[in-house]
């Protein structure tokens, strides 16, 4: 909760009864698609729904890593968002992150975290004009101290002060002549005046929002632009959440339908994809490439009728882009005919092909396929096993070959190159060979950890590196023999004996105040039992050494014990 402080639309709206003071028919387009940020115990993402009795969820996009409690709106095919962690504002920091998603595919289109100044940026709620396209919100001011007015541009993240806010909003909607309406935590519906910020009461809903401590739960609103209903996913005080609509003229509410336990932000409605007598979408869309080739086909179905259903007659049209790259553009098609239209594109790559169908009344809706053309990365090789025989000090490496790329698309044939990873050396051992396996006479040398790192490579594109695991092999150290612990592949020599097995024991680290070292991890509950022995060494007989080692413990006031 917030401390106070698919296929859109075959519009054919219905007459419902509605009983209230007025009992005026209230024209409710049942058919609407409402899109909405969920929140819910088992629901966590994108949701759209339509306004009927029993409200039934379906799901966009799956995403937990943030929500749009700071506003959002659509700006051309992308739907973008606000989400702000304010988990350690008492410490001063306030985290804001922008996030985008296409709403015809639900790719994420944009992930990114805000600087520590964008917090004017964060609204309690927004609503998008639907004539203009601005997106009209109460924002947080920079110090995050007060609420004002103002309208963001989420493609430059920008935003305009207009005037204070008087009330803390928890629903906003714009109607077709571009007046603002807002439910307050207060419960009453105001107007609000987009350009002087002046907020007039319009009466109550009879809602109570925020309960004893001045704390309201997560919810939206929005505007149906075609019947100038006012939506509102309220969630009361008790935290019961339900669909209502709300009367423009004096902020009465009539009960659309339950949302039972869930939460839902950033209410938003797309505006239609196309117009009535406008071309349906293009079907059976298919991108036909082989190989690693860039030139290809892209072949569809026309459609044979209109986005309202009536039959299409008259000249079609279908345009192509790849990327946003044209092509084809206004190339003639039939009704209800098999298109199979041409296409290069001029680099390998993830490419998003959208196809429009048009007549001379308007285009269809879009469609998008996305499609990797060309040479894919070839995944990482897997299984890999790694010994090696101590008698003639041969190593030997197997691995399983890829059978995919990274974005499933094309890999071809495969070569390898393999690398031997001696302490923090790194050597190329074996280059564009084409079997799974490697092997190789290691030369006569001191202890020294060895790894193996294995790169699966096409004509243009290489896996990333897989590594094997590591073995310690050569010959006994003899003194003298220094080690600063600096290389930490060579820490791997030594060995750990966490004795009373409370996984608090010794770990090589890079510390900050003391250095690279060997350190003991603390344990609240046990005494120290851990031990951390040296590789072994070729002594001579008769002969007295020194071991000198420096230890110190994290500060004084924690004095350590240590045997050796």
């Amino acid at each position: 909760f917030c401390d106070q402080t698919i296929s859109p639309f075959s519009e054919q709206p219905v007459t419902v009864m509605r009983v209230n003071r007025k009992a005026t028919p209230l024209m409710i387009n049942q058919n609407l698609t409402i899109l909405g940020n969920v929140i819910s115990k088992n629901l966590t993402g994108i949701y759209a729904f339509n306004p009927t009795p029993t409200i039934n969820l379906t799901e966009l996009v799956s995403y937990n890593k943030g929500f749009f409690n700071g506003g959002c709106g659509i700006v051309g095919d992308e739907l973008h968002g606000i989400y702000y962690d304010a988990s350690l504002a008492g410490w001063g920091l306030i985290w804001v992150y922008h996030y985008a998603f296409d709403i015809y595919t639900w790719d994420l289109t944009v992930e990114q975290k805000l600087l520590q100044n964008s917090n004017s940026l964060v609204a309690l709620e927004t609503a998008c004009d639907p004539t203009t396209g601005k997106i009209f919100g109460e924002f947080f001011t920079a110090d995050f101290q007060g609420m004002e007015w103002g309208e963001i541009d989420y493609a430059t993240l920008t935003r305009t002060t207009i005037a204070p806010a008087q009330h803390t909003y928890v629903a906003l909607g714009i109607t077709s002549d571009g007046r603002a309406f807002g439910v307050a935590d207060d419960g009453n519906l105001y107007q609000i005046d987009r350009t002087t910020g002046t907020e007039t009461l319009k009466g109550s809903t009879g809602i109570r929002i925020t309960n004893d401590k001045g704390i309201y739960y997560f919810q939206s609103g929005e505007i149906d632009p075609k019947t100038n209903e006012f939506y509102w996913a309220a969630t009361n005080s008790e935290q019961v959440s339900t669909l209502y609509t709300v009367d423009l003229n004096d902020g009465h509410l009539t009960e659309v339908g339950q949302l039972n336990d869930i939460n839902i932000l950033g209410m938003t409605i797309p505006k239609p994809r196309a117009v009535e007598d406008a071309p349906e979408s293009v079907t059976d869309v298919n991108l036909n490439f082989t190989n690693e080739s860039r030139t290809g086909m892209v072949s569809f179905k026309a459609p044979s009728k209109t986005y309202g259903g009536a039959a299409l007659a008259g000249n079609l049209k279908y345009t192509i882009t790849a990327n946003d790259e044209e092509i084809a553009k206004d190339q003639p098609m039939s009704s209800g005919a098999t298109v199979n239209a041409p296409a290069t594109v001029n680099k390998e790559g993830m490419y998003v092909f959208t196809i429009t169908a048009s007549n001379d009344k308007g285009q269809s809706p879009k469609v998008k396929v996305k499609k990797y053309i060309g040479y894919d990365v070839p995944k990482p090789v897997k299984d890999i096993t790694f010994s090696i025989e101590e008698a003639t000090r041969e190593a030997k490496l197997t691995w399983t070959a890829p059978t995919e790329g990274l974005n499933r698309g094309y890999i071809g044939n495969l070569t390898y190159d393999v690398y031997r990873i001696k302490n923090s050396d790194t050597t190329l051992v074996a280059n564009n060979i084409t079997q799974t396996s490697f092997s190789e006479i290691l030369p006569q040398a001191k202890l020294a950890s060895y790894t193996y790192a294995i790169c699966a490579v096409n004509t243009t594109q290489k896996s990333r590196l897989a590594k094997s695991n590591y073995k310690i092999f050569g010959d006994v150290f003899e003194p003298p023999y220094f080690d600063n612990f600096e290389d930490e592949s060579s820490s791997r020599f030594y060995k750990i004996i966490d004795n009373n097995n409370d996984w608090s024991t010794w770990e090589w680290v890079n510390d900050r105040d003391k250095g690279k070292s060997f350190f003991y991890k603390f344990s609240k509950k046990n005494t120290g039992d851990d031990w951390l022995i040296t590789p072994a060494f070729k002594l001579k007989g008769g002969k007295t050494y020194n071991v000198l080692f420096k230890a110190s413990g994290r500060n004084s006031f924690y004095p350590e014990r240590i045997e050796v």
